[in-house]
């Protein structure tokens, strides 16, 4: 027996709505962090699946399922021989007899390079590049030890540099190209650190109490301010890197529940939220420009 025209017509509808639905669950059902390409379109990694790439207000296809592992941290830069971006990844089960994970990829999503540390144990939890210079930076959550690679020397393995002196679990990074250094959040005890590169010194820009667990951290190098997500406090963090210890305020009157991820570029703070599963996008005064969602 064939559905009259009108009962197909809803049959049809209710399909596509669970396909777009679907759909949308499959690509950011799980949002822990985002970057900017250089192009500056966006990446949103879901942390149970993959990577999405978002066109202004529009996602896209997933580009990319890693299957056993797990994303932790991500980032982009535009290098010598090709845009590209790079994730930290690790096993689900966090099973010591395995290691953890860099991988570098073009901007479609394929898959460049990729290097396993070489520690029982060890996790890799942030990446932050340099790209004038060509090297990757990783901060270990287990171990407390920042690594570098050499991308130039198509270095096989990672560098220790510096183990960092009662870490609390060492996470994101970003690099500080005008004083040659790399910002680390300690998202454990609520502490931001900088290790400077030229002599592997290491000192608290930000001490426990103010932030409970900086999560991302985003630089913009034209008003030297750095962005941080507080996942527990539920809001984002500004403060000038124009001074020895950093003296953050809170970002805007927008309230976040979970920011997990945050990435600065053409003048647009990117925000994603872990909780409402939303992207949101504002002007450096805190305006609120957009919403997307995941």
């Amino acid at each position: 027996m064939v559905a009259p025209v009108s009962e197909r017509r809803v049959v049809s509808a209710v399909i596509a709505c669970l396909f777009l639905f679907g759909t949308s669950a499959l690509f950011a059902a799980d949002p822990v962090a985002v970057t900017a390409l250089p192009s500056g379109e966006l990446l949103v990694v879901d942390g149970s699946r993959g990577i999405v790439k978002v066109h202004g207000s529009a996602k896209s296809n997933l580009i990319q399922n890693f299957g056993l592992f797990e994303a932790t941290d991500l980032t982009a830069a535009r290098l010598a021989d090709g845009d590209a971006f790079f994730v930290t990844l690790r096993l689900r089960d966090n099973s010591t007899a395995n290691f953890s994970r860099l991988s570098r990829r073009s901007t479609t999503g394929r898959e460049v390079n990729q290097w396993t540390l070489q520690i029982p144990g060890g996790a890799l939890a942030g990446v932050a590049i340099d790209p004038v210079a060509q090297i990757a930076y990783c901060s270990d959550s287990h171990y407390g030890v920042i690594y570098k690679l050499d991308l130039k020397r198509r270095q096989s393995s990672f560098d220790s540099i510096v183990r960092v002196r009662d870490p609390g679990t060492l996470g994101p990074m970003v690099f500080d190209a005008k004083r040659q250094r790399l910002i680390v959040a300690d998202v454990k005890q609520g502490r931001i650190l900088a290790v400077t590169l030229a002599n592997k010194n290491v000192s608290v820009l930000l001490d426990e109490g103010t932030i409970r667990e900086p999560t991302a951290l985003a630089l913009d190098p034209a008003t030297d301010r750095l962005y941080i997500a507080d996942a527990t406090k539920g809001r984002v963090w500004v403060a000038s890197m124009a001074v020895p210890r950093l003296a953050p305020k809170t970002f805007g009157t927008y309230r976040f529940r979970e920011p997990i991820g945050v990435t600065w570029s053409n003048g647009i703070l990117s925000v994603v939220d872990r909780e409402t599963k939303r992207l949101s996008q504002f002007a450096a005064n805190g305006t609120v420009l957009k919403h997307i969602g995941m």
